[in-house]
């Protein structure tokens, strides 16, 4: 996604988004996901969903997990 002169892409962390396209429109939180790291260890991350938009009559949707961006989806506004 594209946030003036700079690019988001998934993986980025929060901070990055932050920095490169400012604060969302909205952050709503969704919950927690289980996920398993390298060692077989699991833990709760947290999932939110950020919005951003309108920009030229798009809306653009961020899903973070554990603070990494893993999801972008856009929606024509009406």
């Amino acid at each position: 996604m594209r946030c003036g002169s700079a690019l988001i892409s998934t993986d980025d962390s929060t901070s990055e988004v932050i920095g490169k396209c400012g604060e969302p429109r909205s952050r709503d939180f969704l919950g927690y996901r289980e996920v398993r790291d390298d060692y077989g260890f699991h833990h709760e991350v947290p999932i939110e969903e950020w919005t951003y938009g309108p920009r030229s009559g798009m809306y653009h949707f961020l899903r973070f997990e554990g603070n990494r961006l893993r999801n972008i989806d856009s929606k024509r506004g009406n």
